[in-house]
Formats: structure tokens, sequence, C-alpha cells
């Protein structure tokens, strides 16, 4: 199947997976995370994973159906004989004690229960359910928002321990691979308010861009690939710049702004990158 080899080569070429490494899959119950896996457990013996686990999040936002959600997936994970870890958090006061969005309030407790688990657990990586269609999303949301970095490489494959197997895949592709597997999935209704930016992305932009080129979401991931690439490169050069563009002063470790100066903007922009969070 398509899917199938597109998403191994994705896992193998680009998710920096080494053979024999455990991964905690993230599962909200819908149709990609269901896809991601299906797609690992199947493939679990020819990829050597030792040991896959399932974990879920409820956000508390949706009441019975997000319980159900959480019951499906429950019983799909023992279905496969893998491990389930469920969580239960309240995101709204999350979002109201933090004075963040709805939407960032859930992917920082998302990402906080995730490394908990892989932490404890002994989890190297953790599998999530992005997908192609998912970039072109996010690539128009930031343009939309004045962000510039996203424009440029997106979401990607590989990220610290998180790995997105699915990400070179439309979402066509995995409805189709759910069919042939008949294997059912949730529908979150939150997906259908258009009180979301991402939904009426995904409802009215997308679908009129897909008039003018139907292989949007391949056009994208091609580009986006060559940017990956591109951005790995750069990254590797601003690494072996780094030691003699730090400096120990009495404040801690500061840049050597006049050395700095001396590389084009792009390298520049590159050792910024990597010097901030080191910095902290």
């Amino acid at each position: 199947m398509f899917f199938v080899k597109k998403a191994t080569k994705t896992f193998i070429s680009e998710c920096g997976y080494e053979s024999g490494q455990s991964i905690l899959v993230a599962c909200s119950g819908g149709a990609d995370s269901i896809a991601l896996l299906r797609f690992l457990h199947s493939r679990r013996e020819r990829l050597k994973i030792p040991r896959l686990g399932v974990f879920h999040l409820n956000h508390g936002l949706r009441g019975d159906e997000a319980l159900a959600d959480e019951e499906f997936v429950r019983k799909l994970t023992g279905e496969l004989g893998l491990t389930f870890y469920p969580f239960r958090e309240d995101v709204s006061a999350y979002a109201a004690k933090e004075a963040v969005s709805m939407e960032m309030a859930g992917r920082r407790l998302r990402y906080e229960r995730l490394n908990e688990v892989c932490r404890r657990e002994g989890y190297e990586l953790a599998a999530l359910g992005h997908t192609a269609t998912d970039n072109v999303e996010w690539i128009l949301l930031s343009l939309i928002r004045g962000r510039v970095e996203p424009l440029l490489w997106g979401i990607p494959a590989r990220r610290e321990r998180y790995i997105r197997p699915l990400i070179r895949c439309t979402r066509d592709e995995i409805i189709g691979y759910l069919k042939r597997l008949s294997q059912s999935y949730r529908e979150d209704s939150s997906n259908i308010s258009f009180s979301y930016d991402r939904n009426r992305i995904r409802h009215r932009i997308v679908p009129l861009l897909k008039e003018e080129n139907p292989s949007l979401e391949e056009t994208v991931s091609r580009t986006l690939m060559l940017g990956d690439f591109q951005k790995a490169f750069l990254d590797s050069r601003a690494r072996e710049l780094m030691d003699s563009l730090v400096i120990i002063t009495g404040r801690g470790r500061e840049l050597d702004t006049s050395k700095l100066s001396r590389y084009n903007p792009v390298t520049q922009l590159h050792i910024l990158r990597l010097f901030v969070p080191w910095l902290r």
C-alpha cells in the first residue's frame, strides 16, 4: 500500500529512529492518530520496535464525547495488547490561569504529560500524528498570523524525542488506509467549529486552493522537505561556528557580535536560534 510505503520511508529516513528504541504513541482517537497507531503496531517487527505504549489526554472540554474518545482508545489499545496511559486535565482552567489560548494550553499540557510518561516509563521516543495536510494548514495559519519561520520549514518529522512518521502522508491517504483496515475512529465535534482559526482554514481556504492544485499537500510537502534539508545543513554549520563566537564573561555566556556580524544574515539567524535556548 502506498500509505504504508510512504510512512515507512519517512520513519526510516527522516525520524532518526535507531533500532531497539521504544515508542510512546500519542492517540486522541481521531483518524490521524489511529492510523499512526495501527501503522506502527503492524510494522513493529520489520522496524524492530521492542515496545509500544499508547498515551491519551482528555482535555476536559467535551464531556461525554471526550470520555467516549478515551474509552475507544482504551479498547483499541487492549485489543492490540499494548499499555495504555490515560490522563485527564482541565484545559480551560489552565488556559485561564496562564492567560493563554485553549489551543496553547492543550498543547502545553499534552507535551508535559508525554514527557512525564517517557521519563517515568523509559520511552525513548514519542510519536505524534501530524500529517502533510496539517503542514498546509500550519503554513497558512502562520502566514495569516505573520510568523515567518514556519513558512520556511513547517512541522518537522523529528524534533528532540518527538517523531512524526505521517508528516508526508495526506489526510485522504490516511482515511483510505483506515478504510482498507475496516478501522473506525472518533470524530471530534470541535473540528467543525468555525470559532477556531485552523478550522476556518481547513474548511474554507484549503478547499479553494485544492481546486487550483489538487496535489497541494504533496507540493507543499516536497517544498518543506527541501527546506528541512537546508535547515539541517545550516544548523550544522552554526554549531561548528558557536565555539569561536561564545565568550564567557562575568554575566555568563555571550556572543561576540563583532565576529557574528561577519557572517551572512541567514547564518546569523541560525546561530542565534541555537544560542538562545542554550543560553537558558
